[in-house]
């Protein structure tokens, strides 16, 4: 396997979880979040957005994050 997917699965990037986005959210804001899993290996993500709104009434992602666990593929 490659260095780079070895170094990212040792040293994650943007892991965090949706309570820690909430706290951080303005009252513009909304977080939504969804949750994944493979019940043949085990490996399960939960993916959290912030949304936001633009003025000119476009949605736009403010902030991102992830939690979970699973081979270093996934």
């Amino acid at each position: 396997m490659g260095d780079g997917v070895m170094d990212r699965y040792r040293t994650p990037v943007f892991r965090g979880d949706r309570a820690s986005l909430e706290q951080r959210v303005g009252p513009e804001s909304t977080v939504v979040s969804a949750r994944g899993d493979n019940p043949l290996c085990g490996d399960a993500m939960e993916l959290a957005v912030v949304l936001g709104v633009l003025p000119d009434g476009s949605a736009v992602i403010e902030r991102a994050c992830w939690n979970g666990y699973g081979c270093s593929l996934c």
